[in-house]
């Protein structure tokens, strides 16, 4: 799910992320992610992950925001953009 109202930080990851880990709609849990757009070509995330918690940074949840934002049309659009990724630890530069 995408919402655009939620302020994104570690304060809402660790308020937000494990009430939707264990939601009904999640019979396995699943991670979370949660996504702000800086610009065209950097985006911010914060990250619960399925039975870890609150966590600092992941390439896997990274490529996943990356995917969404272009998918939906947030980011640039241009396949051979990179996107930058920041997340609390550093930044990841995604290629798709």
């Amino acid at each position: 799910a995408v919402d655009g109202t939620v302020t994104v930080s570690k304060k809402t990851a660790e308020r937000f992320g494990p009430l939707i880990e264990v939601d009904e709609r999640f019979p396995n849990k699943t991670n979370v992610q949660f996504l702000r757009v800086l610009n065209d070509s950097n985006i911010q995330i914060e990250i619960w992950e399925r039975g870890a918690g609150y966590t600092l940074a992941s390439g896997s949840s990274s490529t996943a925001c990356a995917c969404v934002a272009k998918r939906l049309g947030l980011v640039a659009q241009r396949l051979d953009d990179p996107l930058y990724v920041r997340m609390p630890v550093g930044t990841i530069k995604i290629e798709l």
